[in-house]
């Protein structure tokens, strides 16, 4: 059986592919509608600063949570960590009802078969992580 350590360092692992994928999917959506990204420093300003890619805050924000939490020696960084990986994966349920991140994961998803291959090979790292009621 898998340590907390080695499930939330999992979980991590799968919630870094989606969100690569998934801005690699926006990234294209862009460049169709506004022409190619012409280096990375580009593509980071977009990323950071441009409101297509701005959908994706959310689980941005909760991967650097989570990295700072397992990083972190307090005593309560182990149950905060548990906390934000819960989240993380209640956040990577494509739902066209949910909140506006998993309606427009879900409609990535049914757009893009590369997106709909790298979530599901992340599926078993985001089912692994762990639940507690702390």
């Amino acid at each position: 059986m898998p340590t907390l350590h080695e499930t939330l360092t999992q979980t991590r692992a799968s919630a870094l592919a989606v969100h690569a994928a998934l801005l690699e999917t926006t990234r294209r959506g862009w460049e169709r509608r506004h022409g190619r990204v012409p280096d990375g420093a580009s593509l980071l300003r977009l990323i950071t600063d441009d409101p297509e890619f701005s959908w994706l805050a959310p689980l941005t924000s909760l991967i650097a949570s989570l990295d700072e939490a397992m990083h972190d020696d307090a005593p309560e960084s182990l149950q905060r960590a548990q906390r934000v990986a819960r989240a993380i994966v209640d956040l990577l349920r494509a739902d066209e009802s949910g909140s506006p991140f998993q309606a427009r994961y879900y409609r990535e998803l049914n757009a893009s078969p590369e997106l709909a291959v790298v979530a599901a090979q992340a599926r078993p790292g985001l089912q692994a992580s762990p639940v507690t009621w702390n």
